[in-house]
């Protein structure tokens, strides 16, 4: 059984790909991967977090097992410990805000029978 272990920061938003390899001339390995000693079992020799959390830094480990008719191995190994930072991001809004006075002739009725103009904002 080969580990790689890796001790590493991520950020938020990031994918991550642990990996366990074991020689395949063998069928049967069951793969159980752990989160601080949370368990699950899977046939996968890789475990994949896309998107991290902050919640999805800890130590993982990978245990192998075989359940062939001659042997019974179990092979433990941590895989990798990474935290999970925050992005720091930076939000950006632009306005275009354009104020325009346009004159317009607005015609009234009185008594002069007069034409006013007036500056309305659009």
């Amino acid at each position: 059984m080969k580990t790689f272990i890796f001790w590493f920061s991520l950020f938020t938003g990031d994918s991550v790909t642990l990996r366990c390899e074991v020689d395949q001339s063998q069928d049967g390995w069951e793969f159980l991967w752990s989160k601080n000693s949370n368990t699950e079992s899977t046939e996968a020799a890789t475990k994949t977090i896309n998107s991290v959390k902050v919640s999805d830094g800890g130590e993982y480990r990978c245990r192998i097992q075989s359940l062939s008719d001659v042997t019974y191995m179990v092979r433990d190994s941590q895989v990798g410990v990474f935290s999970v930072n925050y992005r720091n991001t930076h939000s950006v809004l632009l306005l275009s805000l354009t104020q325009v006075n346009t004159p317009v002739m607005e015609q009234r009725e009185e008594d002069h029978a007069t034409h006013t103009a007036v500056m309305q904002l659009h």
